[in-house]
């Protein structure tokens, strides 16, 4: 049977809600509402920041930056989920998730990007990875090798 638009949308919105579980269940690392940080995170595992942080994150599991969270920094990570603010030279090697209302401003390098509407993005983003040059290849695309600039933003 095929599904409709709406119980495709529920799954969707319910395989989203898992993921955020599975990332907050896995957290090595939390900066709290209603705390400010500034410094530097190190870190080998997931880190969820809820609060305000300013200075640079590398990390090599995910980080989730939740709903009204405020980032400024250099960002680098394995993968990045985010609803609140980021500002800043953000690099995920494996993947990122805008999800509103989530808020970029500065550029972004990853292979792989989901931007969902609602989400307000401004500056450059590069995806340049070999992997992804090697799937549009392989898909008989002939893909654009060099970054892309300017800037989008939709609302």
């Amino acid at each position: 049977m095929a599904k409709t638009s709406q119980q495709e949308a529920r799954t969707e919105t319910t395989t989203s809600t898992v993921s955020n579980q599975d990332i907050t269940e896995s957290l090595n690392a939390y900066i709290g509402k209603g705390v400010t940080f500034t410094g530097n995170i190190t870190y080998t595992g997931n880190v969820r920041i809820d609060g305000r942080m300013k200075g640079e994150i590398r990390i090599g599991g995910c980080l989730l930056i939740a709903e009204g969270a405020e980032v400024t920094a250099t960002i680098s990570a394995g993968s990045i989920v985010s609803l609140g603010t980021m500002t800043g030279d953000i690099t995920a090697t494996e993947k990122v998730e805008l999800r509103p209302p989530a808020i970029l401003n500065g550029t972004l390098a990853t292979p792989v990007m989901s931007m969902e509407k609602g989400v307000v993005l401004n500056g450059m983003v590069s995806m340049t990875h070999n992997q992804a040059l090697e799937s549009l290849e392989h898909a008989g695309q002939s893909p654009r090798r060099e970054p892309a600039y300017g800037q989008l933003s939709m609302r």
